[in-house]
């Protein structure tokens, strides 16, 4: 039955886009510094966020629905396989 499901591979995964708040821009989680100025050092931050700040509260919103349906939806990081995905 399920003979034809194929696994995605890490290049077919979609990533959500997500926007940092406190340096107003997305960030690209494809690459290792995320696109900005000591991402690294940013990452880790976000990283050691989990389990003590609110996700709420993180500076990370769905640039998507900020801009088609006029909300501020937080997102979080979430690490699959070694790679980072930005989630609701």
């Amino acid at each position: 039955m399920d003979d034809d499901l194929q696994i995605d591979s890490d290049e077919d995964l979609f990533r959500n886009p997500v926007y940092y708040e406190p340096v107003g821009r997305n960030l690209d989680l494809d690459r290792p510094d995320l696109g900005v100025p000591q991402g690294q050092d940013l990452l880790n931050v976000l990283v050691r966020m989990r389990g003590r700040v609110p996700v709420e509260k993180r500076g990370l919103i769905c640039p998507d629905c900020r801009d088609l349906r006029g909300r501020r939806v937080p997102m979080y990081l979430v690490q699959r396989d070694g790679v980072w995905l930005a989630s609701h």
